[in-house]
């Protein structure tokens, strides 16, 4: 009787973690990053225009176009469970918020788990972890009209390395350090 009081309470406090958003949350699994993009929509009021997408693996960042100042840009931060309200970015350089932003509709969320798997295998360093996968504009690009590029970036141990991925999710160049 004991021990099945004991498993009632660990189950119950297990459920209470997670609804309160305290359960561990993998953002490079699942549909994870799809549904907090849904919920930046839905707190914005609509259909959003990324800057960049920012996910950890255990948050994310959505720096985007203020919906309500286009000449503005804003940042969402998802963590433990929530969403932040809005806070002001400030951008530096003389470009202009509407030249940095991309098309949500071209960007393949479904792809992340897969592309973090992919960076993990292909760059064959012991113990890898994903630490981070940031998706805007390069900073600087030879290529004539540059595409927004994923960036993930992978650690095991005292090695790290990287990869870079088009926004549906194909990896196209993989480096260790």
């Amino acid at each position: 009787m004991k021990r099945l009081a004991l498993t009632f309470i660990l189950c119950l406090v297990s459920v209470s973690l997670l609804a309160c958003g305290r359960g561990s949350t993998n953002m490079y699994e699942g549909s994870t990053t799809q549904d907090v993009i849904n919920e930046v929509k839905k707190k914005a009021g609509g259909d959003i225009k990324p800057m960049s997408l920012r996910i950890y693996p255990d948050r994310a960042e959505v720096t985007m176009q203020d919906p309500n100042n286009p000449e503005k840009a804003i940042r969402y931060e998802y963590r433990e469970g929530a969403l932040t309200e809005p806070r002001p970015v400030t951008l530096l350089g003389g470009g202009k918020v509407a030249d940095n932003l991309f098309n949500l509709a071209d960007v393949d969320l479904a792809a992340i788990p897969n592309m973090a798997k992919t960076a993990k295998e292909r760059l064959n360093i012991a113990g890898a972890e994903v630490e981070s996968m940031n998706l805007s504009y390069p900073m600087v690009s030879m290529e004539a009209n540059a595409q927004p590029k994923w960036t993930i970036m992978v650690k095991g141990g005292d090695k790290k390395g990287s990869a870079v991925a088009d926004m549906k999710g194909n990896i196209t160049f993989f480096n260790v350090e």
